[in-house]
């Protein structure tokens, strides 16, 4: 995948801290709840629990492992995806990049 224009990929790198800590947050929330509710009872619950950090793990693999500027329309368009990134925040980067995001997001 072409790269993305230069400052597209600088406003991402200054978000990546802050995206990252947002995500995380999320499947934190997920599993509290999971754990909260226990539904079925314990061994069923950790076993639903396994499940969800290995889904929330692959997410933000998805969003955040090997980031390099090749990647990072496909890195956008799982944000986007996932809800790190609303349309607010997509309206940051260049109609270029939001195009190529949404476009992707339809893929993937």
């Amino acid at each position: 995948m072409d790269r993305i224009q230069e400052k597209d990929w600088k406003k991402l790198r200054s978000m990546e801290k802050n995206l990252l800590d947002k995500a995380v947050g999320i499947s934190l929330s997920k599993i509290r709840s999971l754990i909260d509710e226990r539904q079925g009872g314990n061994h069923k619950t950790y076993s639903a629990l396994w499940d969800l950090i290995r889904d929330e793990d692959k997410k933000i693999g998805n969003m955040f492992d090997d980031m390099k500027r090749s990647a990072a329309i496909q890195k956008i368009a799982f944000m986007c995806k996932y809800k790190i990134i609303d349309e607010d925040i997509l309206r940051e980067f260049s109609r270029e990049t939001q195009e190529r995001v949404n476009t992707l997001i339809q893929i993937i």
